[in-house]
């Protein structure tokens, strides 16, 4: 509940600090998840050792991604319809 608390307040305020905060606070809580998982593959099937260990190194990647620095990009800027629309 936290981990949704955190994130929804971070997609409020769409800057870096932000951002990565949550990136790393979801970081910590899939890497234990993914660890604790990984521990205990002996009591699934082969097909859910598989889906277990694929889906929760997803979470895992996507938790790294939000960590990382995002380069910022200059807006281009805006062009009218109605400008367009007269050049022809």
């Amino acid at each position: 509940m936290s981990l949704l608390v955190l994130s929804v307040w971070a997609l409020r305020r769409p800057a870096r600090e932000p951002m990565a905060v949550t990136g790393g606070a979801w970081l910590i809580y899939n890497a234990i998840h993914f660890l604790w998982h990984m521990l205990h593959l002996d009591v699934f099937p082969t097909i859910d050792k598989f889906s277990v260990a694929g889906i929760l190194g997803g979470l895992l990647s996507l938790s790294i991604l939000l960590t990382l620095p995002v380069k910022e990009t200059k807006p281009s800027p805006s062009v009218r319809l109605s400008e367009v629309a007269a050049k022809d």
